[in-house]
This record gives C-alpha cells, sequence and structure tokens, in this order.
C-alpha cells in the first residue's frame, strides 16, 4: 500500500490534515495489518500537474458542449464560478487543450505503473481544512475552491476507481476522509478494503446534533 499527502505536487498539507492523515495511516497499520509506503506526489504523477491538466480538459470540453451562445444569453442562469470556468474553456488554444490529452495518457500509465495489479493509493480525499456553505474559502471574499485543495481529480481523467471513508474529525469539528485510489477494473479490491475499515473504525450513521431519518408509515 502506497501513501502520498497529494496525488499533484502542490506542496505540504496544512499541519492539522497532516495530524488527521498520519494518524488514518496507524490505522491502516496497526489495526488493519497493513504496510504503508509513503511516496512523494511527483511519484503519483510524474508527466505533470494532473490537476490543471483535468481542468484544462473538463473545462474545454464542457464549454463546447454547453456552446458560446448559451453561455453569453444565458450567463445570468449559471453559478458566477462555473460561468468562469466556462468562459476559461472557450478561451483555452487548441494546442493546450490537445497536450493536456495528451497527459492524460501519460497520468494513466503512471498510475498503472505504480498500482501494478493489486496495489493501493492512499491520500486524504481533500487537501483543505474547511469552507464556507456558500463555496467561500476561509478568509476569501469570493466563492471558488483552489486548485491545491482536492485529490480526487487524477481518477477523473484516468479511469483508476477511487473510494473516500469517513475517518474521524478536524479540531473543527468538520470530518476528515481518506481517499483509496485502486488499479483500474479492480473496484472489488477497493470496497474489500473499505469494509475493513468501516469494521476497524465504524461511523456514524448521522452528525453530531442530527436526528437520524425515521420512514413514516405510508396509508
Amino acid at each position: 500500500m502506497l501513501a502520498a499527502v497529494r496525488t499533484s505536487d502542490w506542496g505540504p498539507l496544512d499541519p492539522v490534515l497532516q495530524t488527521a492523515f498520519d494518524s488514518a495511516l496507524r490505522v491502516l497499520e496497526q489495526d488493519l495489518g497493513l504496510s504503508v509506503e509513503l511516496v512523494e506526489p511527483a511519484a503519483v504523477t510524474p508527466a505533470g500537474n494532473a490537476d490543471l491538466d483535468w481542468f484544462t480538459i473538463c473545462c474545454t470540453e464542457q464549454a463546447h458542449q454547453i456552446g458560446p451562445d448559451v453561455l453569453r444569453e444565458r450567463a445570468q442562469d449559471f453559478d458566477p464560478v462555473l460561468l468562469g470556468h466556462m468562459q476559461a474553456g472557450l478561451s483555452t488554444p487548441l494546442a493546450d487543450y490537445v497536450d493536456a490529452r495528451r497527459r492524460r495518457f501519460a497520468h494513466t500509465r503512471a498510475l498503472d505503473l505504480l498500482l501494478g495489479d493489486d496495489g493501493v493509493l492512499v491520500t486524504p480525499t481533500v487537501a483543505m481544512t474547511a469552507q464556507h456553505v456558500d463555496g467561500r474559502m476561509l478568509g476569501a471574499d469570493v466563492a471558488g475552491t483552489p486548485e491545491d485543495a482536492l485529490n480526487t481529480c487524477l481518477q477523473n481523467i484516468t479511469g483508476h476507481p477511487a473510494v473516500s471513508v469517513p475517518a474521524g474529525l478536524l479540531p473543527n469539528g468538520l470530518p476528515f476522509g481518506l481517499q483509496l485510489t485502486g488499479p483500474r477494473y479492480r473496484d472489488d479490491l477497493l470496497l474489500d478494503l473499505a469494509e475493513r475499515w468501516e469494521c476497524a473504525r465504524p461511523w456514524p450513521w448521522f452528525a453530531p446534533g442530527f436526528e437520524p431519518l425515521v420512514a413514516q408509515p405510508t396509508a
């Protein structure tokens, strides 16, 4: 089992996240009996920053699927953050889009080689501690998630399965998630591992302060 703080090299984690991640890795080793090897993000995505390539590919394709006329004539109907992404997609040069598509195959091959037939990559699900409900980061005036906040973009362009499991709470009371990424077509491997994690570290079915939903009898 391999572990990395990020799937692309955006630098170190916030110390609070690093502490939570280290604690989760100890559970894998001590409670599940798994051997965990730490690797650098550069070993996961040696072809470059897969997060930026995901942004380029997705924004360009979605923007042209929607179409420039719709984006212009119905701009007021779009969320401002999404509209900004779509406008960026429309302005992406063809050469940049093609380069990102080409690197997509390199990212896929690198992850295939790293995981083999039965390897698992462990990362935090997200690399941020909190975000306002309206989409603003803490201290930010406008909505928007920074590029270094996610560890979920790589799998979206390589096709590798991934599962996120609850891994405790951060000091601010928000949940911390552990993401497990496996070889392509090995969903079974991840589901088995997630089940083992749940047995070792079961989690409540509803958040503190909330009551569980109860099915109402039908007439």
